[in-house]
Formats: C-alpha cells, structure tokens, sequence
C-alpha cells in the first residue's frame, strides 16, 4: 500500500477542517457557546489589562512616541482607543500597522454594506421560496441557495447580487489603494530626512567596484544622480560572527556562575553589582576599543560572607560537561571571556575584510535615492543592480551577500519544500492522528486495553488530542514559513515577512477552504482537476455549498472566540511564565523572557485575508455568513488597534508594502467566488444565468489589471511630483508664488483626507524628533526583584545588542556588544512583592 492508498483509506483525518465540517453543530450551539466564552475573556481581559501593564501595555514604558493613556475601568478603555485617529496612529505605530488596520475597516465596510441587503432580500427568498419541510436540511441551508428550487425565476435575485457584491468590493478595494498610495507617499515625505529613505542598495557590484572610495567615486561622478553621503560595501564577516557569538555564549556561562555562586537576586549584605570596572556597562558602543581592560574575578570581601559559606560553582572541563577535570567555574569562563573578547576586539579593528558584491549608499537628499534606485545603471546585465533600501534593522546580515544566481536556485528549492508541505503535510497528521485511535492503540499495546475502555480518555484521544495535535502543527507553521523565507536567501526582514504571507496564505486557501470541503484527500482533488479542469466550477459548486454551515460556524467561533483570545495574550502568558520561573536564571535571562514581543505581519495577515475570502465566497451561497464576517472584523479592528498602540513592538518599518501582496489574492478569492456561481447556476439548471456571470470574471481580471496600471508603481515608490513639490515648499515657504505651484494633484488628495495634514505634520515631526527611534531604543522597562533591565536583548543578531543599529554595515562588525551582567541586589520584601505584582 503506497502513501496516497493510506490517506484515501480514511475518510477524514481528526482534527481537520473537513472532519469538523462532516460534524456540524448548529448555529444557535455555536453562537451560545462561542458568544459565552467570548464575553467570559473579554471581561477578563477588562479585568487584569491594568494590573498587567508589563503584558498588555508594555508600550506605555516608551520614552517618545508613548500612546495615549487609556482609562483603567473596566469598559472606559474603549471608546478612547476606538477615536484615536490615523493620524496620531501613524505617528505612535508606523505605517505598517495603519495600512493593516485600513485593509480590516475595508472588509468592514464591504460586509456591512452586503449584511444589511444580503439579509434584506436574500434571507427572505430562500425562507419563503425554498424546502423547508426537510428535517435534515439545516438552519443556514434554510436561508441559502440549496433550498432554492431548480430552474426558479428568483435565482435571478442571487445573480443581482453576485454583480452587487462583486461591484461594492471592486469600489472599497479601489478606495483603499488609493488611500494606501496617498498615506505611505505622505509617510515617506514626513521621513524624508532618515537615513532609510536616502539610501538604496546595490548589488552585482564589479571587482573594481568593491571599496567604499571607489564606489563613492562612480555614483559621484559617473552616474551623477545627486551628491552621495557615504558608501557602505558589505564585507564577509563569518569569521567575526563566530567569534561574537561564542562571546555571548561564553558570557551567558560566566553570568549563570555568578548567579549560582551569588544567587539572584544576591541577598549578601554590602553587596553592589556596580563596584568596580568588571561590571561597568556605560562602555562606549564600540567594543573593539584595545581599552577595554578584561575582567577581573569578582571575590566576595569578609562583609560580603561573613561566615565564608558561599560554595564556589565547579564544572567539568571535558565533553558536555559531563567528563574531565572539576574547576572554579567563574575562574574558567572568565579565562575564555578575556581570551575571546581579545579575539574578537582585535578582530573588530581589522581593515582586512573581503568586500562582498552588495554595498549601500546613502545620498544626501531623498530625490537622488529615489532616481537612483530606479535606473538602470550599467549595461552589463546583473551589474550595479540598484533597489531601495531597507532600514539597517531589517537587513538580515548572513543573506545579504547571497546573489541573484544563488537566490533564484534557493528559491525553487524553497517553493518546493513549500508545495510538498501544502500537499502532503496530511501524511504526518493522518500517521500521529491514528495512533489516537482506541483500536490502533489496542492492537500496538494491549496492556493498555484497561484505560483505553475509559470513556472519558476514549473522548480524549478520539476527539480532543487529534484536533490539539492540528491546532499545534498550524501555530508552528508561520514559524516553519519564517525559517524557508531565511533559507531563500532573502535580503531582509520585511522580505521574509512577505514571504510568509504568500506560502501561509496559499497554505490556507488551499487546504482550509478547498481540499478539506471538496474531497477526503488532496490526491483525489488533484486527479479530478488534472484528468478534467472543465469540471472545476461544477466541483466547487457542488462541494462548497454542503459545508456553508460549517463555515459560518467556523467564521463566528474565529469572531467570538479566537480573536479574544489573542487579546488575551494566552500563549505569551504560559511562554513567558514558563521561561522566567523554570529556565531563566540571570539578569539578563529574566529581561529577555520579559522583552515585549514584536508582531509578524507575515503570519498575521493570511488568516483575516483567509476569512474574507471565505465570507465573500459563500456570500450568495449563505449570506447569513456577511453578518459573521462582520462582526469578525469589527471585533478584529479592536483588537489589532488596541495591541498595535500598546503591545506589539516594531523592530522595523516596510512602509505598508504588505497591501501589495494582500490585493491580488483578493482578486483571486473574487474570482474563485465568481467561478462557483457559474457552476452553481449550472447545477440549478440556469444556464443563462451562468453565461452571464462570465462578463463578471472578465471584468474582474481587466479590474485587477487596470489597478495595477494605475497603482502599483506609486505603491513600490513615492512619486517624484510629490517630493519636489514639498522641497520646493520647505524652500521658498514665504513666497506667495511658490505655494501655488503645488501642484493639484496633492491638493485634491490632502482634500480627499483632511485630517490627515501632510506638510504641517511633516514640519512638526522634523522639529520633534530629528532621528528615528526604533521601538527598542525608545523602551523603558521598571527594575524588579530578578533585573535591572540593564542592557538590551539580543533577538535580531544573536551575540549582538538590539539598540544602535542605526547605520549600514554588518552588525557583527560594528553593533555593540553585550558585557557582564551581574545579579542584581536584593530589596526588602515589599519593593520585591509590588514588583512580583506587576510582572509575569
């Protein structure tokens, strides 16, 4: 029996999307149960969010930038967070977060306007047209399509509407492009100064080409698109980040034998971790100073052990510690930190670097960058190829040296690994679900035949373990897609963000609203395709509307129940809790469990995408479903606006670039909306019907298109119109003349938005703020009993501090470094109680 033959055995695998739908409960069940849990967390929420401040209002600790202060009764917190404007959110947040926000208040725009006429006068035709004598036919089938007779003159109203919802969408999709390319220009002119928007990137640099002089000196003179700033060629550094990574680990040994030497927090009288040079962490950010003096063993004096029984930490020197010699182990990592920092300062100062083909340059005006980063500079192919750059936080630095010949075979290789997984990542879930069955369990080990005639840990196995085990395996994929998009060879952080998006939310259209509905197996759905693609609307006709009630079911629990519990922060809870209290045993152990967690917009954005496409794929078929994806999306917008201003962090900002991915697999889920109404019609027996849906789907495609036209070189960069115009403002804002050369463009937008107030605002942000502060830079956290929060974590870079990162080059060259962080000193018992109170 091959692989296929054992999936196609079983007709559902537990836990699945299909197994759930094959076992519908009713939607009153639903709303019940889902509405009840709902409200029972929201409340919580409303409980504990102000006595949690360091889980679900991290960023009121921000120096600059802080969001405003949300009133600590239990509901006063709402309407003042629901009136912030765009404005004060683009200031607070970036742009990134808006334009997400903006992409939800569409989808609540679209089905609020289909709710109100889809339920007007659909719902009543299917209620008084359809069979409503069939006991088996359920609540949602009862206002839908299926119960509508074949050949009746009242589908014509479905085909009324099909245009209807299809046009509603075509006008909000097209408003909030607009809107998008006329706030991220705005965005970009109000950061027209960063370093980020100066500069641009370029790769295939020639041999000859490869020295900062030299660069400089062809862009200056030869390409001569504006006076140049500095140049950067990224150099090979894999020798120093070795050497900087086994400086942390080296370090992180030493800080756990001090800890298990002096406990932390330390309760020794007269002890300070501050004394002396070993502990000073105001060393300049340049490590490779030869200054730098190496630490000295910290001894404790007569009044720091009076009674001499503190008992000095050992380790054996041999494999994994486990063989070998017993030594003093602050003794032995201080001997390797000081020989290893050596190493890596003497390292750090070298001028001998081999220079790779990739270089950033930073010019001194905004106009220059965006000229240069869309010409083409040299005629040999793949030579000096210039992009935009990207901030220096979100360069990743082991692939930014990676060519375009290296990346396309990653590429291919990745798409791969990605396609396998979307197709066959059944055969893992169907071989583990099976061992949850009693029978299998029984044949593999009949001594457990006893517990197995349990019914309650028969129900565990049988339907609780396999859909936990699905849950599990679907958490970790975003991660599995974040690691294959890093494996690609992309350049940056937003690129694997990007990517992510594209693999997740193919992951899901394809077996969450496609396979698991259409047939037991992705094999039998791919024969039947492949043998007949004519069959494809007839397919998707026949299976979708017999799992509607499913999906409505599906739409209201992710409405009611999973998006309160992402504002509840569950899963952070239990990490974060687990990682402080069981593995965290250093200072700065406990601050990076502690370090507020950054959001991914790559995993973030397939699953509201994935729910908008299904509520408009059943819209006409159960429009009962509009009112579910309504209210999804209301209650999505109040979560995401909520922990975008007060809990997630930005290590970067891609300026919104997500919406560009986001338009077309709209198009798509439209199109695929616009295909089952043809097979459906047909399957009614209304033929003329579906011919005329086929006008829909070929002006659809000419839409999509024609937004691309007119859209999407605005959307990759900023118009050069808009960026003279506000030089030429800001240069002659006195004279008369000039202001009325502004063009109409801006104005007829700047009237289109009017609180959004592009140049007043640009001016006010330059003089309060002449650099940009990255989130970890800005943040602030409160010592407690277990740290001081003294120095940064090291997430980005691994062996390198996330702060400073503020100019290109690698960060494992010319980032700062981290150094001994000693246990903090013991409070007395209240300051620790009132700090146990507020922390997790």
């Amino acid at each position: 029996m091959n692989v296929f033959d054992y999936i196609a055995q079983f007709e559902a695998t537990p836990g699945t999307i299909q197994a759930s739908a094959q076992n519908q409960s009713g939607i009153t069940t639903q709303l019940i149960f889902c509405g009840s849990a709902g409200i029972v967390i929201f409340a919580l929420f409303c409980l504990i969010r102000p006595r949690w401040r360091t889980i679900y209002a991290p960023r009121m600790n921000m120096k600059k930038r802080k969001p405003p202060q949300l009133s600590n009764s239990f509901f006063g917190w709402l309407i003042p967070l629901l009136r912030i404007s765009r404005e004060e959110m683009l200031d607070k947040v970036g742009l990134d977060a808006v334009i997400m926000l903006d992409f939800v208040l569409m989808a609540i725009k679209i089905f609020g306007l289909c709710s109100f006429f889809g339920v007007v006068v659909l719902v009543p035709i299917s209620a008084t047209q359809g069979n409503q004598t069939d006991p088996l036919v359920s609540p949602v089938d009862r206002a839908s399509i299926t119960v509508i007779t074949n050949g009746s003159r009242y589908l014509i109203a479905y085909l009324v509407f099909a245009y209807f919802f299809t046009i509603v969408t075509w006008f909000f999709l097209q408003q909030n492009y607009q809107t998008f390319i006329i706030v991220r220009s705005q965005y970009l002119l109000c950061h027209a100064k960063q370093l980020v928007c100066r500069s641009i990137l370029v790769t295939g640099l020639p041999k000859s080409l490869r020295s900062d002089d030299a660069l400089f000196e062809y862009f200056e003179k030869m390409v001569g698109v504006g006076k140049v700033e500095s140049c950067h060629v990224m150099r090979y550094v894999d020798e120093i980040q070795k050497l900087v990574q086994k400086r942390a680990a080296i370090l992180r040994n030493l800080e756990r034998a001090y800890c298990s030497y002096l406990g932390n927090p330390c309760k020794l009288p007269g002890y300070d971790p501050q004394q002396g040079h070993w502990a000073d962490t105001d060393r300049p950010a340049d490590r490779s100073s030869s200054k730098v003096e190496p630490l000295q063993e910290k001894k404790p004096q007569a009044a720091d052990d009076p009674f001499g029984k503190l008992r000095r930490p050992q380790i054996r020197t041999g494999f994994l510690g486990l063989c070998g010699s017993k030594v003093d182990a602050i003794k032995h990592y201080t001997h390797q930190f000081n020989t290893i920092d050596s190493q890596t300062r003497e390292a750090r100062s070298s001028e001998r670097f081999k220079m790779s083909s990739v270089a950033f340059i930073t010019f001194e005006s905004m106009a220059s960058a965006l000229i240069a980063s869309q010409i083409t500079v040299s005629p040999v192919p793949f030579q000096c190829q210039t992009h935009e750059a990207m901030e220096p936080r979100d360069v990743l630095s082991g692939n930014i040296h990676i060519g375009k010949a290296q990346q396309v075979i990653r590429k291919v290789a990745v798409w791969v690994i990605t396609i396998a997984l979307v197709l066959f990542w059944l055969v893992p879930i169907t071989f583990i679900s099976s061992f949850t069955s009693v029978n299998t369990l029984a044949k593999v080990a009949p001594t457990l035949l006893p517990f197995l005639q349990n019914p309650w840990i028969a129900n565990l196995l049988q339907s609780i373990v396999p859909t936990l085990l699905v849950n599990i395996f679907m958490a970790l994929l975003p991660m599995v897609f974040d690691s294959l998009g890093v494996l690609q060879g992309l350049h940056c952080r937003s690129h694997v963000a990007e990517s992510t998006l594209s693999k997740y939310f193919f992951f899901l259209m394809f077996n969450v609203l496609l396979v698991f509905t259409i047939a037991s197996t992705v094999l039998n759905t791919l024969l039947v395709v492949f043998k007949e693609p004519s069959t494809i609307a007839n397919l998707l006709a026949t299976t979708l509307p017999k799992v509607a009630p499913f999906f409505v079911n599906y739409t209201i629990m992710q409405a009611m129940l999973t998006m309160p519990l992402q504002l509840l922060l569950i899963g952070d809870i239990i990490v974060r809790t687990f990682s402080i209290h069981i593995l965290a045993k250093t200072p700065r152990d406990v601050a990076e469990a502690r370090s507020p967690n950054a959001f991914n917009y790559g995993a973030g954005y397939p699953a509201p995408m994935l729910i908008f496409v299904i509520v408009l794929e059943y819209s006409t078929i159960a429009p009962i479903i509009l009112i579910a994806g309504l209210l999804y999306f209301c209650v999505t917008y109040l979560v995401y606006k909520y922990q975008f201003l007060y809990v997630f962090f930005r290590p970067y900002e891609a300026a919104g670039k997500l919406w560009m991915l986001v338009f077309p697999r709209i198009i798509v889920g439209m199109l695929l909306f616009q295909v089952t109404m043809v097979g459906l019609f047909i399957l009614k027996r209304s033929i003329l019907l579906g011919i005329m849906m086929v006008p829909l789907i070929v002006l659809t495609v000419i839409f999509k298109f024609s937004m691309d036209k007119a859209y999407r070189t605005n959307g990759l960069h900023i118009p050069i119109q808009l960026l003279r115009q506000k030089e030429l403002s800001e240069s002659c804002e006195d004279d008369q003349r000039a202001r009325r050369r502004l063009g109409q463009w801006t104005t007829r937008f700047q009237q289109k938005l009017p609180r959004f107030r592009i140049y007043d605002r640009a001016k006010s942000l330059r003089q309060r703020n002449h650099r940009y502060i990255l989130d970890e830079d800005n943040y602030s956290a409160r010592p407690d009993a277990k740290t001081d929060y003294r120095e940064p974590p090291m997430n980005l870079n691994p062996g390198v501090l996330d702060t400073g990162l503020r100019v290109y080059g690698n960060p494992f060259l010319v980032g700062a470094l981290p150094q001994l962080w000693l246990p903090v000193k013991a409070h007395d018992k209240r300051a620790a109680s009132s700090s146990r109170g507020t922390n997790c």
